[in-house]
């Protein structure tokens, strides 16, 4: 008899074992939850260090309640390592006193190549192409005093003692037109600045012909507004240029920076409080950028 009752007693706990160990796997204890919402925290707490690297590339909100514990989103910068995050995208940060900047095209990002120009105009002018590239900066000096186009070829011809053909000022143009041409290395800044969040605008003075050309090419592609003089009806270094950049950006002067290669520009830009590089080199751009924290 005293068998029967300690099998009956030793089956009672194996079953009252079971039903126990049965709600906890569907209940978890206080216990486990709290490991489960520790665990979510850290979890959260790796993605708040990969944001710092990123300088705000992940929110907290990328962290989301799960069975009552919080626990990251699934991303690809949640899987980083801070030193990881430093090292990827080269090296640039996310957030900066600058979320918009804003590129001149020509002189810039690009421009018709001079020396394509020089081989073109050589021939015409009857000298070579080294001597042409010295007109071509006689043209430049002349036209940043002031001087126009027109009446530099007039005095060009009446100096050398040479004869331009008919409508020479429409084939130049045509011939600086197709020139034309993008520097690479300053396409792959402006994509790497694009995807790492930035928004990359561009302002430039231009005419339609030579903006439907480069429109063509796709260059304007790589900006988003692209806002060109002939468009608006004000060039640079006109207040009012600026004043309709700002407009249809829908920011304040203090979100922008301006690259431009005409120390005017940018000396007009800073009147009305947006900050600006002028552009030399790509170089001396990383530089610049690096020291207000956007590239390095």
């Amino acid at each position: 008899m005293r068998y029967i009752v300690v099998f009956l007693l030793a089956v009672l706990a194996i079953g009252l074992f079971v039903a126990i160990d049965g709600a906890a796997a569907t209940h978890p204890n206080e216990s486990d939850e709290n490991t489960c919402c520790d665990l979510g925290e850290r979890s959260c707490r790796e993605v708040d260090d990969c944001d710092d690297a990123y300088n705000g590339l992940l929110a907290r909100n990328d962290c989301q309640q799960i069975d009552g514990c919080s626990r990251p989103k699934r991303s690809m910068y949640s899987r980083l390592t801070p030193k990881e995050a430093e090292r990827s995208h080269i090296g640039m940060r996310y957030r900066n006193p600058f979320p918009i900047i804003v590129f001149d095209f020509g002189g810039v990002v690009g421009g018709s190549d001079r020396v394509l120009v020089a081989k073109a105009i050589a021939p015409i002018l009857d000298v070579s192409v080294k001597e042409a590239l010295t007109v071509l900066t006689r043209l430049r000096v002349a036209k940043e005093l002031g001087v126009s186009q027109y009446r530099f070829w007039n005095e060009y011809q009446a100096i050398e003692g040479k004869k331009l053909p008919d409508n020479w000022e429409d084939h130049f143009e045509d011939i600086r037109l197709n020139a034309i041409r993008a520097k690479p290395e300053m396409l792959v800044l402006v994509d790497d600045l694009r995807l790492n969040g930035y928004r990359v605008a561009m302002l430039s003075n231009t005419t339609l012909p030579r903006a439907a050309f480069i429109r063509r090419q796709g260059f304007y592609g790589h900006f988003e507004p692209v806002i060109l003089s002939c468009d608006i009806g004000v060039k640079k270094p006109s207040a009012g240029a600026f004043v309709t950049l700002l407009n249809q950006l829908k920011a304040s002067a203090s979100d922008c920076l301006l690259i431009d290669d005409k120390p005017e520009n940018i000396d007009a830009a800073r009147r009305l409080g947006i900050d600006g590089i002028v552009f030399t080199t790509i170089e001396e751009l990383q530089i610049e950028l690096h020291r207000r924290g956007i590239y390095r």
